[in-house]
């Protein structure tokens, strides 16, 4: 997908279990579900290094700006 470094952006609550249970169970889920869709495999970008969630594209800065989704 030309470009963008990244097919998909995700962003997630730091509070509580969700970190853990989106690294341990969901995105292996959605990385092998995206490779049975499409060829070739979109890339997944998880963001773990932004305080808080953001509210736009524009205030994501480059990190969200280099993923189609």
């Amino acid at each position: 997908m030309s470009g963008y470094k990244y097919d998909f952006f995700i962003s997630y609550c730091r509070y509580g279990s969700v970190q853990r249970w989106l690294l341990n169970h969901f995105l292996d889920k959605l990385r092998e579900c995206l490779a049975d869709q499409y060829a070739p495999t979109p890339k997944v970008y998880v963001d773990r290094s932004m305080e808080r969630a953001c509210t736009g594209r524009r205030t994501c800065g480059t990190r969200c700006g280099t993923a189609r989704s």
